[in-house]
């Protein structure tokens, strides 16, 4: 079911079951091989999104800028910021989180 205005996008709802045990089931010397090419991202073979909170943040996709378009400002969220809001180990500097002053 189409619904007006909405961005046609596909999503990857998860990994695949295979990626997930070839990954596991890796060579130690192998993964540090990867991590130092991937660095975090190979830990996102594990997170399983909330489908329903991206459907309504798709709403506020700008496609042409790549932004999260609100009423009074524009979001860009980063993959450090992605990786800490669901708890994934980051290498480097801790997130920034705004606080209300």
């Amino acid at each position: 079911m189409a619904v007006p205005n909405f961005p046609n996008t596909q999503m990857v709802t998860k990994a695949n079951d295979l990626l997930k045990r070839w990954w596991v089931n890796i060579k130690k010397d192998h993964e540090l091989e990867i991590r130092k090419l991937l660095g975090g991202l190979t830990f996102l073979l594990f997170v399983e999104p909330n489908r329903y909170m991206i459907m309504a943040l798709l709403k506020f996709w700008d496609p042409a800028r790549l932004v999260f378009k609100f009423r009074d400002f524009e979001l860009t969220p980063t993959l450090e910021e992605i990786g800490g809001f669901v708890n994934l180990p980051f290498q480097g500097r801790q997130m920034i989180v705004p606080h209300k002053q």
